[in-house]
């Protein structure tokens, strides 16, 4: 979803819009169903299956749910994500003279990148290859004094 082309959903994801502040750290901001996961129970789906008025209508119950408990959440995130924080909208109430030292990270985004990469990228590969001259039996031999370095020191699970 593009937030940044949708004001509507950009100003909805805002804390307390019309407030034009942020209460920190005030109690909860999304409701427990805000990361709920929605399963149709097997037997429900049964009874219902043949019908599409049914379905339909169970689906559009789904749909509505998610739109108004996840949604709102969701676009929080996104925000985090791009780097408009909420403590761009807090109203420290000092006066102009004073020092503010807000700090606006973009945490979310980098932890994202990391954890992406780590999940989906390539793994690290041990291995000695150097085509001047040595042999390819000294490679053989190299190659395998790593594994066996790696396995004693247990490498794939760090």
């Amino acid at each position: 979803m593009a937030i940044e082309d949708n004001p509507i959903a950009y100003y909805s994801s805002l804390p307390y819009p019309n407030q034009r502040t942020v209460h920190m750290l005030s109690g909860r901001r999304f409701s427990l169903d805000s990361n709920k996961q929605y399963k149709m129970p097997a037997e429900l789906f049964n009874v219902i299956k043949d019908d599409p008025v049914k379905l339909g209508e169970l689906a559009t119950k789904f749909i509505e749910k998610h739109q108004a408990l996840q949604v709102p959440r969701l676009l929080t995130l996104y925000r985090y994500y791009i780097g408009d924080n909420d403590i761009h909208y807090w109203d420290s109430e000092k006066s102009e003279s004073r020092a503010d030292n807000r700090i606006a990270s973009g945490f979310a985004h980098f932890i994202t990148s990391i954890k992406t990469g780590y999940r989906f990228g390539n793994n690290i590969k041990f291995q000695y290859n150097d085509d001047s001259e040595t042999s390819e039996a000294d490679e053989d031999k190299l190659n395998d004094l790593i594994n066996e370095f790696n396995s004693k020191n247990d490498e794939s699970y760090h």
